[in-house]
C-alpha cells in the first residue's frame, strides 16, 4: 500500500478469499473470486487421448476425467469450493491419499496460491481435481473416449 502523503510503501496482509461452495453442471461458471470454471462433456480424439495417457497435459489449468466421475450426468452436479483444512485425495498415479497441503508444498506454491486454491468434487464429495495438481486417480481416463474436461480460467478471461 502506497501512502502519497507520507511517501511510504507498506505491505498489507493478503485478505484470505471468502469461502464458497457452488453446485455446477455442464457449462461455464463464474466463481466469486472472478475466475471461470468450464465444465464440458467431450469425446476425445485418438491423438488427444494418447496425449492425456502419456501425461502430456498441463494439470494446473485443465483436467480430463472419466465421465463416471459425474455419477448420473443428467441428474447429478459437481461442486466447486474453496479448499478446507484436511482436504485429501489420491492424485493420478498415486497409491494413497495425499493432503492438499502436501501436494501444494511439493509444487512450491506460494501462500497466496494455496489460499486461493479451489477443489472440484463430485456429488459424493470426492475431490476430483484441484488446479496445479493431477486429477483423481480413481477417475483417470482409461478405455472410454467420453470424458469430462474441467478448465479453470484466470480472472477476466472468457
Amino acid at each position: 500500500f502506497f501512502d502519497p502523503d507520507s511517501m511510504t510503501l507498506s505491505l498489507q496482509p493478503a485478505t484470505p478469499p471468502e469461502p464458497f461452495e457452488l453446485r455446477v453442471a455442464i457449462g461455464t461458471h463464474r466463481l466469486p473470486d472472478g475466475r471461470t470454471l468450464l465444465v464440458k462433456k467431450i469425446t476425445l480424439s485418438d491423438d488427444k487421448k494418447a496425449q492425456i495417457l502419456a501425461g502430456d497435459n498441463d494439470d494446473s489449468r485443465t483436467a480430463y476425467l472419466d465421465v463416471s466421475c459425474f455419477g448420473d450426468i443428467k441428474r447429478d452436479t459437481l461442486t466447486v469450493r474453496t479448499r478446507r483444512d484436511g482436504d485429501a485425495y489420491t492424485p493420478l498415479g498415486g497409491a494413497s491419499p495425499k493432503k492438499l497441503k502436501e501436494l501444494f508444498s511439493a509444487k512450491k506454491l506460494t501462500l497466496p496460491q494455496r489460499k486461493s486454491a479451489v477443489v472440484v468434487c463430485n456429488c459424493r464429495g470426492e475431490i476430483l481435481w484441484t488446479p496445479s495438481a493431477a486429477p483423481a486417480d480413481k477417475y483417470k481416463i482409461t478405455n472410454s473416449r467420453v470424458a469430462i474436461e474441467l478448465t479453470l480460467q484466470p480472472k477476466d478471461v472468457l
